[in-house]
């Protein structure tokens, strides 16, 4: 998440930052990728 601590981003520098908590980035992410585009 783009909101995340910066150490936790140093950490995993090649995990994929998706938005942040406040546009319900998770539940974007779950939708687009892993339900295919189908609303929850």
């Amino acid at each position: 998440m783009a909101t995340a601590i910066h150490k936790v981003k140093l950490a995993l520098p090649d995990i994929e930052v998706i938005e942040n908590c406040d546009d319900e980035a998770v539940a974007h992410y779950i939708e687009t990728h892993l339900l295919n585009g189908t609303e929850i």
